[in-house]
C-alpha cells in the first residue's frame, strides 16, 4: 500500500526562523523532502 503524503503549512516567518536554526538538509529530512526542494522556496525569502 502506498504511503499517504501529509502536508505541513508554515508561515513565511516560521520557515525563515527554522532555516536559521537548523541546516536545510536536516529540515528537509524532517519534512520528508529533498534539501533542494526546500531550498528553492527559501531562496525567495
Amino acid at each position: 500500500m502506498p504511503q499517504q503524503k501529509t502536508f505541513t503549512t508554515l508561515s513565511r516567518s516560521a520557515l525563515y526562523d527554522l532555516v536559521w536554526t537548523k541546516p536545510v538538509r536536516d529540515l528537509a529530512a524532517e519534512f520528508g523532502m529533498s534539501a533542494l526542494a526546500l531550498a528553492k522556496p527559501t531562496a525567495r525569502l
